[in-house]
């Protein structure tokens, strides 16, 4: 049991334990987390709690998302039943109009927090006169003995900060459940870790629900726009622990796959960098294995240029030097929205330069880790090159090619400030800073752009 607080907003209980009947359910050890909750005044608080659990890697199960057409009772009790990881009931003032929660899916969620390996927490949006929120609440409302649900951890769903706490909990609490990363081969102290990744879907293949994490983020519109800016600010405040709760498992390898922006692909691999996790492998097209070490049968058939770019930049000093670079690593770039973002920044940028595929052309999976190492200590040479009193020069990369390999790139950024950008049609938009160095980093700053 946890010690108690002297935090107002939360019961001093560990939230994957409380009173209950015995399990008669199926507990997942990493199944999804089910979201409980009346949808007249829940909804909102509903949909940010499971994209927030969903950002941090942590699979939720939501009606409005989740649920087949179909019965809705059966559908719903086969949800309660098939295999959860956990839960949150998130209580509001009309949960007590709910014949839904009250009389199917607390039951269930109860039998199953006899288990110490399921997740339960509760996320109380009950606040009289707008004040602390009412602990007494959940019972009164869901017409328990008073005690039962207060016995069990409780989070304000209306504070930015509690909900975080909640998804760390939880995040800390499915870490708990996993079994110590599997050797990547018999007698080998390497340990394997996997992490799904979807910023491009509203649904996820069903191969993503058999790996260690799911980092899944609100998705774009449209296939052709860049993230959504409340989905990176997400990722922003769960990424810290994310990286944090990987490093715990005392994994020698991270694998990454699925579909992932540029942005987000380079943000998780300085998440992840070498110093954390020795190896990082990400899955490519064709299931090809784009590795971050240098591969023993790399064929050597491309190396890294660099060229500065003849456009207009400014040297007057300013707060601090500011670099454009443009790295291309595949054929057919689109090279003229670059032009563009040097001449209307503002302030202006004191050098410009591309780094560059030579030849220009397809290359090897097998030449990744070399091909990745390079670019990014050609990056953190010439940004100390042209930097300044106040350290090597911020960065502003624009890239173009494989996004496995932004994400090998991204974790050797360790040293430098960089501003991320996504190639939009004819633009390209500044997405997010990121800043590994500093607490509670990578992503310091998201722009306005998604």
């Amino acid at each position: 049991m946890s010690t108690p607080t002297d935090n107002p907003d939360t019961t001093p209980h560990d939230p994957q334990v409380g009173p209950g009947p015995p399990s008669s359910g199926v507990v997942d050890r990493i199944g999804p987390i089910f979201i409980s909750y009346r949808h007249s005044d829940g909804r909102s608080v509903a949909e940010e709690i499971t994209w927030l659990l969903r950002s941090a890697g942590l699979l939720a199960w939501l009606d409005t998302v989740n649920l087949p057409p179909g019965p809705f009772t059966t559908h719903l009790e086969q949800a309660l039943t098939n295999g959860l990881s956990g839960a949150v009931l998130i209580v509001t003032a009309d949960i007590e109009h709910s014949t839904t929660v009250r009389e199917q899916e607390l039951p269930r969620l109860r039998q199953l927090a006899g288990n110490p390996n399921f997740g339960f927490a509760v996320a109380n949006a009950v606040a009289p006169d707008g004040e602390a929120m009412d602990l007494a609440a959940p019972d009164r409302l869901l017409g328990l003995e008073q005690g039962v649900l207060r016995n069990y951890m409780q989070y304000n769903a209306w504070s930015g900060d509690q909900q975080l706490t909640m998804v760390d909990q939880l995040l800390k609490h499915r870490i708990r459940q996993l079994e110590p990363p599997v050797p990547e081969s018999e007698g080998s102290n390497e340990r394997l870790f996997t992490i799904a990744v979807q910023t491009r879907e509203e649904q996820v293949l069903a191969e993503a629900y058999r790996q260690d994490l799911h980092i899944h983020l609100q998705p774009p519109e449209s296939q052709r726009k860049v993230p959504p800016r409340a989905a990176l600010e997400r990722l922003q405040r769960t990424l810290p622990r994310t990286s944090a709760a990987v490093a715990r498992t005392g994994a020698t390898t991270v694998r990454l796959s699925g579909g992932i922006h540029l942005s987000v692909s380079l943000a998780i691999g300085a998440a992840l960098p070498e110093t954390l996790i020795g190896r990082m492998e990400l899955v490519g097209p064709r299931q090809h294995i784009w590795s971050s070490e240098a591969a023993v049968d790399d064929p050597h058939d491309h190396d890294i240029v660099c060229a500065e770019v003849p456009e207009t930049v400014d040297s007057r000093a300013g707060s601090r030097a500011r670099m454009a670079v443009f790295v291309t690593m595949a054929p057919n770039p689109d090279q003229s929205p670059f032009p563009p973002l040097l001449r209307e920044a503002d302030p202006p940028f004191t050098h410009a330069v591309r780094i560059s595929l030579d030849p220009l052309e397809q290359f090897d999976p097998r030449e990744a880790g070399r091909l990745s190492w390079t670019v990014a200590n050609r990056l953190k040479a010439i940004a100390t090159q042209h930097g300044d009193e106040n350290g090597p020069a911020e960065v502003h990369l624009a890239y173009h090619g494989p996004t496995a390999l932004a994400a090998l790139i991204g974790r050797y950024l360790n040293t430098l400030r960089t501003v991320v950008y996504e190639y939009r049609p004819a633009e390209y938009v500044p997405m997010m800073t990121l800043d590994p160095g500093v607490t509670d980093g990578p992503i310091v700053q998201v722009h306005p752009a998604g």
